[in-house]
C-alpha cells in the first residue's frame, strides 16, 4: 500500500512539472519579441490574456462543407445578378415575367441551400471542431527604434505547435 501512495504522489508531482498551454505561449511570445524588438534588453512584460484555443472555420473543416459554403455563395450571387436585371430588363432583352420566373426559381434553390448550410453549420458548431492553433494577447513595454519607451498589446496567433503565426498590433 505504501508503495502504490508513493507511486500515486511521484505521478501527482511529474504531471505538475509539465508546462501548461498558457505557460508554453507566454514563453514562445517572449522569445519571440526578443528576436523581433528594435532593443530587447529593454523588454518588460506587463501582462498576458488567457490564452484560447482557435479552430478551423466551417467552410474549411471538411471538403463537404467547403461544397456547401461555395454552393451558398454561388446562390447568392446568381439571386443578386438576376435582381439587378430586374432593375434594367431592357438591357437584358428579357421580359419582367422571364426575369421575376427566374428570381423566384433561384429565392427557391438559395432557400434549400441556406437549410442544408445550417443544418450543416449546427452539425459543426455541436462537434467537437478541430483545433488548428491558439491565440493570446500581450501588453508589454519596451524601446523603440529612436529610444523611446513604449507601452504595446500584440495579438498572437500561434499554431497548435505554438509557432507565431501571425502578430496583430494594436
Amino acid at each position: 500500500m505504501k508503495k502504490a501512495l508513493s507511486f500515486f504522489f511521484l505521478i501527482i508531482i511529474l504531471a505538475s512539472c509539465a508546462d501548461t498551454p498558457q505557460q508554453i505561449a507566454e514563453t514562445t511570445i517572449k522569445n519571440y519579441l526578443k528576436e523581433k524588438l528594435d532593443d530587447p534588453s529593454s523588454y518588460e512584460s506587463v501582462s498576458f490574456t488567457e490564452i484560447k484555443p482557435t479552430y478551423l472555420d466551417f467552410e474549411y473543416s471538411s471538403d463537404e462543407n467547403a461544397d456547401i459554403e461555395k454552393k451558398k455563395k454561388d446562390a447568392e450571387q446568381t439571386l443578386w445578378r438576376w435582381e439587378m436585371k430586374k432593375l434594367t430588363p431592357s438591357i437584358s432583352g428579357l421580359s419582367i415575367e422571364n426575369i421575376n420566373d427566374s428570381i423566384l426559381f433561384y429565392q427557391s434553390q438559395k432557400q434549400t441551400i441556406d437549410s442544408v448550410y445550417r443544418d450543416a453549420l449546427r452539425k459543426y458548431e455541436a462537434s467537437d471542431r478541430l483545433q488548428d492553433g491558439w491565440t493570446i494577447g500581450h501588453t508589454f513595454r519596451a524601446k523603440n527604434k529612436f529610444g523611446a519607451k513604449i507601452k504595446k498589446t500584440i495579438y498572437f496567433d500561434l499554431n497548435k505547435d505554438f509557432t507565431v503565426n501571425n502578430a496583430l498590433d494594436f
